[in-house]
């Protein structure tokens, strides 16, 4: 995602380009007023994404899964899609 700071009267005066390249392109803009960050413009499917980030960090029992899966996988306990649909009676 490429980031571009503007000032707000900028803004003001490209506000719909901007909301198109934020909208269209996934771009985001930092606003800011007499030089200091104030606003920044993203898309919602990224604040979705970061939403949903939060809210697996935050889930203490989905952390320990995750970290007990990339154990496993690095302790080479891990199955092929074969041997899972087989075990499961798919094949």
């Amino acid at each position: 995602m490429t980031n571009e700071t503007i000032s707000t009267s900028e803004a003001r005066t490209k506000l719909y380009s901007i909301v198109e390249q934020v909208g269209r392109h996934g771009c985001s803009f930092t606003l800011t007023k007499g030089g200091k960050p104030m606003a920044v413009l993203v898309s919602p499917e990224e604040v979705e994404s970061w939403l949903e980030t939060i809210e697996v960090l935050s889930d203490r029992n989905l952390m320990k899964q995750l970290k007990e899966s990339a154990e496993d996988i690095k302790a080479g306990r891990v199955y092929s899609l074969e041997e899972v649909k087989k075990s499961l009676g798919l094949e």
